[in-house]
């Protein structure tokens, strides 16, 4: 819960004000939120924004929209880590990593195996100058996703840097056999 507070305050979420819905751009659908076991939310019986169209603007490449939708949500309740991901995506279209690697904190701690979830960690956390961070969350991520090649490439370079060289080799030997371009 005290993470969770801390991305709230990092990302400037009011979590006791949310806006009316007649304030709501008509491009937003309201309904009600679900969460990932599809049990309804319900915000002390108002509807809540839909995680489902947050998605959706999402899908058609809209990440702008998907965020304000996320941020709205986020405000609602931080426990959704679709909604973190969505944050920390644009967050990091922006070049707001520091906005970014807590976002994406959020959504390992929600989810803590989330193989994606850590990989998006690991990438900010590289491109944050954190290298040594960065290696334990894309180990954590090949570790949940070994079939994953760019992670698997990720997490060879900082084996690399890091001068673990027998265990970049081992890897880089793993995505060798396990490679869709060995198998043409």
């Amino acid at each position: 819960q005290l993470l969770l507070d801390k991305c709230c305050d990092v990302l400037s979420i009011d979590k006791t004000i949310v806006e009316p819905l007649e304030a709501l751009p008509e491009t937003f659908m309201i309904a009600e939120c679900f969460k990932n076991d599809g049990a309804p939310y319900s915000d002390q019986g108002e509807s809540a924004i839909s995680v489902e169209k947050m998605l959706q603007f999402l899908d058609v490449g809209n990440l702008f929209r998907a965020q304000q939708m996320a941020t709205r949500i986020l405000a609602i309740d931080p426990a959704i880590p679709e909604a973190w991901n969505i944050v920390g995506s644009y967050a990091v279209k922006q070049h707001e990593l520091v906005e970014a690697e807590t976002a994406f904190r959020c959504v390992v701690t929600l989810l803590p195996d989330s193989a994606a979830g850590h990989e998006n960690l690991g990438r900010v956390l590289l491109a944050g100058g954190k290298p040594e961070d960065a290696l334990v969350h894309v180990e954590k991520a090949f570790e949940l996703a070994p079939d994953t090649y760019r992670v698997g490439e990720l997490l060879v370079e900082l084996l690399n840097r890091n001068e673990r060289f027998s265990d970049a080799l081992d890897v880089g030997q793993n995505l060798l056999i396990h490679s869709p371009k060995s198998k043409a």
